[in-house]
């Protein structure tokens, strides 16, 4: 499969200079959640994970001050986009293959404590703007990383819809955001006017709104468990019958009442492609299937 290369940007010389400029940070410790808390305090990220007594933000020192503006991008499970309640595009059907992607642009201070009970160690409040990118029926093995997504899209290797959002801040969103929908289907034009338009754009606006901080990433004590098995069973059970060069028709028959058909399909569409429903797969896929039931 050609290797992805983002188009290039229709930008003026000052943005050209920031986009090359600007540190995007990845830091894979810290997790992104759902700003909104519970009348006790606890995040709703957490608390129907761990409860609430365990899902309390490390509280902010009023006296810390914001850092400057920066960006915070990489791609995060999934499932655990859907488990934290990331954003309604997460909510929805997710089938095999699908990803996720976040982008913060935000102003923040990051408080450390550990409590008896609590999970959070750590607790990162500020101001931002979120762009949340789920991004499916990704053909082949495609690697993709965010700045890649838009250009996928183009050439017709992924479909993607992006959601974006605020945090911390009063009003003024719509107003950054201009005649771009806050939601919708992801183009290389619409990821490239969110990053050189919307981002430069809501930076500026930072200077004059006025502030509220939230808590918007942690650091935790416990692990997030993400019980795969029941989306995995599907996906094994495809994988097994490719690997046997059963039909995809054939493997349907014999999941119904069992397994969710729409996985299968997902998975006999990213292994066998071109295969009509009544066919066995072509070795190729086979291979695929048996390959990666010995590494899972």
């Amino acid at each position: 499969m050609p290797v992805l290369e983002a188009p290039p940007r229709m930008t003026d010389k000052k943005t050209e200079e920031r986009l090359y400029t600007e540190t995007i940070t990845r830091n894979p410790t810290w997790i992104p959640i759902n700003p909104a808390r519970l009348k006790s305090g606890a995040l709703v990220s957490l608390a129907k994970v761990f409860g609430e007594d365990k899902a309390q933000p490390i509280p902010l020192d009023p006296s810390s001050p914001l850092n400057s503006f920066e960006l915070m991008a990489t791609d995060i499970d999934i499932s655990l986009a859907a488990k934290l309640s990331l954003g309604p595009i997460f909510s929805g059907s997710i089938n095999y293959g699908d990803r996720a992607f976040y982008l913060d642009a935000t102003t923040f201070a990051d408080m450390y404590e550990e409590k008896p009970g609590n999970t959070v160690v750590g607790t990162r409040w500020g101001v931002g703007l979120r762009v949340l990118l789920h991004v499916y029926d990704i053909k082949g093995d495609l690697s993709l990383n965010i700045g890649l997504v838009g250009a996928a899209v183009d050439v017709g290797y992924a479909k993607a819809v992006y959601e974006i959002d605020g945090f911390g801040f009063e009003g003024g969103l719509q107003e950054v955001l201009g005649q771009l929908s806050g939601f919708g289907s992801l183009t290389a034009e619409t990821y490239f006017k969110i990053t050189d338009m919307v981002v430069p754009k809501f930076g500026e606006f930072l200077k004059t709104a006025k502030l509220k901080p939230v808590p918007f990433q942690v650091q935790l004590i416990d692990p997030i468990a993400i019980d795969p098995i029941s989306s995995a069973r599907p996906i094994v059970f495809a994988m097994r019958r490719l690997r046997d060069g059963q039909s995809l028709n054939e493997a349907l028959m014999h999941a119904a009442g069992k397994y969710d058909g729409g996985e299968i399909k997902t998975v006999y569409q990213k292994l066998a492609p071109d295969t009509k429903p009544n066919d066995e797969p072509p070795q190729e896929a086979r291979n695929r299937a048996s390959d990666w039931l010995k590494d899972n």
